[in-house]
């Protein structure tokens, strides 16, 4: 493959080639035969002869020879429609967003307006290209129709072509600087006429030739391009990124920090490709939309290390909905990891990619996060000791360090003050806890939250407290139901200290007197909770929206109470201490009514758990008839 900006001057070349035909009056073969447009056509097939061996061999190897574009008149049949569809998407949007110096909506005429605005250009557009738009049409110069072709037809290939990069106007400047010095030689012919040099004293004579030899400098400034390049930094970005530097930093600072300066240059991508030099093993590849492999070692070696995400080995996860089916076909293909940039959260591609949905579930969870860099695992992985089949895996990312032992065990340690551990488990279908089992010792919090993918905003759960016993200690989390969120990313946050951490995993909440809302359950009061009591937790709900429950068991006292976050299911007992009520039909004192009926708009949102309670005697079999509803 090869970069194909040379092709825009063969349009230049061929228009100027019929120029010279037509100013010919006899176009017949004789005029044709004749030496100045037969030495034209000469240079032009030689010209074409000599560049045409990229284009030749994608033809051969590829099946096109502007591999990948122009797939209507090329069929390659290592293009897919669908990848290369997204893929052109992507190019698009990020030569606009480059021409408008961000993520903005934009158009060709916004495109045209930063072309002589954008500082990506400055000094050089502003210079050259620029005042050439303007020059070219109404100064006489020498080769004016030459100029104006090269000039004009490249800009038009340029904003015609299927990427139109701003960029590629770096491809003008030269003819712009011809075009910008002939105005200036014209303009000192005219100084000199103007100012009759000749007569005028010495001074007057040295400071007109002086503003004469502007041209001279403005040839002279052809030679900035290069200079500016090699020692002053990116092309791109003249007056905004000088994050990267000049290119010969590496050679005048032996020692400078290689992954440090990629950092700055390209965020938190770096820190991903870093840690695949660390941690991949032998035959493992990567699916990623990353095209700067060579920062990869692995990449370097081994050519099918990545499986690119908008290629056609990818093409069959396009249309996938079920996550064990990509998981499966990812690992067929021997993908162990999926990468995914900083850049590509909010892409054509990412978007039209239903893996990206299921990225961060138990089928690819997290391994590790730099920022908005994200690396997952592909398929279940479950952490040792927890029973085979638990859908639920405990794994070593930044605030989960590697596996350590502890007391002869193998244990993580969740840092404290480290927002960054979680876990990823499927949302309840019936009552499930959490269950984290840790080492006891000191004082700390531990913290259990819920991102809601909605307004991607994470609600405390419940939260668990060291007693300082020198133990091991199990915390149980209720696991709430989120609309539309099939799956339920958890964050594990520890204040006061460290806590480690030998086991975690789902279980399902064996007490009968629990229930998730609108499940299909006969609930019979206990007699093991003091007072009998049936414990339904709601689903998860916003600000402002409306609850109403009535209540009745056969004309018995009950009462209907709303208390804030999930009730744990070991509470037998004084529950109303540790978790705050929101509302209680009848009101304290009165203990029960014989249908209470509750309405009540929830003032915050979160997770809340409706309690029944029996007030009269309790006797075996006593179900309530509870209708909730939600609105």
């Amino acid at each position: 493959m090869t970069s194909y900006q040379g092709l825009y001057f063969i349009v230049p070349v061929v228009a100027l080639y019929g120029i010279a035909l037509l100013r010919r009056w006899d176009l017949r073969l004789q005029a044709f035969l004749q030496a100045e447009p037969m030495r034209l056509l000469l240079i032009l097939l030689l010209a074409m002869l000599v560049g045409s061996a990229p284009y030749i061999r994608n033809w051969i190897l590829l099946g096109d020879p502007l591999y990948p574009f122009y797939r209507g008149l090329f069929s390659s049949p290592y293009l897919s429609p669908r990848t290369m569809g997204f893929a052109e998407m992507e190019w698009r949007s990020v030569a606009l967003d480059l021409a408008s110096s961000g993520p903005t909506p934009s158009s060709y005429w916004d495109f045209l307006f930063q072309f002589g605005t954008n500082p990506s250009f400055a000094p050089l557009s502003l210079a050259f290209a620029v005042p050439a738009f303007l020059i070219l049409p109404a100064a006489r110069i020498r080769r004016k129709p030459e100029l104006a072709c090269f000039y004009f037809v490249v800009l038009a290939a340029i904003l015609g072509g299927p990427v139109p990069f701003i960029r590629y106007v770096w491809l003008l400047i030269p003819f712009s600087a011809i075009a910008v010095a002939g105005a200036a030689f014209a303009a000192l012919r005219a100084l000199r006429a103007w100012a009759a040099v000749d007569t005028r004293a010495r001074p007057a004579r040295i400071a007109t030739e002086a503003v004469g030899r502007v041209p001279v400098v403005v040839l002279a400034s052809l030679f900035i391009l290069p200079l500016v390049v090699g020692f002053g930094g990116n092309a791109y970005f003249f007056g905004n990124n000088t994050s990267q530097g000049d290119y010969f930093r590496y050679l005048g600072k032996p020692g400078t920090d290689l992954w440090g300066d990629l950092q700055q240059t390209y965020g938190s991508d770096p820190s991903g490709w870093r840690w695949f030099n660390d941690h991949l093993q032998p035959g493992q590849r990567i699916a990623s939309l990353e095209y700067r492999v060579y920062y990869i070692q692995a990449a370097l070696r081994v050519a099918d290390t990545m499986l690119y995400l908008d290629s056609q080995e990818a093409e069959p996860l396009y249309v996938m909905t079920d996550p064990g089916a990509m998981a499966a076909f990812l690992q067929a293909h021997r993908v162990s990891y999926v990468f995914v940039r900083s850049m590509d959260w909010n892409g054509f591609t990412s978007a039209a990619l239903p893996l990206f949905q299921w990225l961060g579930s138990p089928y690819f969870p997290w391994v590790a996060i730099f920022g908005k860099s994200d690396i997952f695992a592909v398929g279940i992985q479950p952490y040792p000791d927890v029973p085979p089949g638990n859908p639920i895996g405990l794994y070593g990312i930044a605030g989960l360090t590697a596996p350590e032992v502890f007391l002869g065990k193998r244990v993580l340690r969740i840092q404290q003050d480290n927002n960054t551990p979680r876990v990823s488990v499927f949302a309840p279908v019936d009552p499930e806890v959490l269950v984290v089992r840790y080492w006891d010792s000191g004082n700390g919090l531990l913290v259990l939250n819920v991102r809601r993918a909605a307004d991607k905003t994470w609600y405390t759960i419940d939260r668990s407290q060291k007693g300082n016993t020198s133990a091991w200690k199990t915390a149980v989390f209720p696991l709430p139901r989120i609309d539309a969120q099939s799956v339920l990313e958890l964050g594990l946050h520890a204040t006061g200290s460290d806590f480690i951490v030998d086991d975690i995993e789902v279980k399902p909440i064996l007490e009968p007197w629990f229930a998730l809302y609108g499940s299909q359950g006969n609930e019979t009061f206990p007699n093991e909770t003091r007072p009998p009591a049936v414990f339904i937790y709601l689903p998860f709900v916003t600000i402002g929206q409306r609850l109403t429950v009535t209540a009745t068991a056969g004309g018995l006292n009950l009462s209907v109470e709303v208390f804030r976050n999930l009730i744990r299911p070991e509470l037998r007992t004084g529950w109303w201490l540790q978790y705050s009520a929101r509302a209680r039909i009848p009101a304290l004192p009165t203990s029960g009514s014989a249908s209470p009926r509750l309405d009540y708009t929830f003032a915050a949102s979160g997770t809340y758990t409706l309690v029944i309670v029996l007030w009269s005697p309790w006797k075996a079999g006593i179900t309530p008839d509870v209708q909730i509803t939600i609105k």
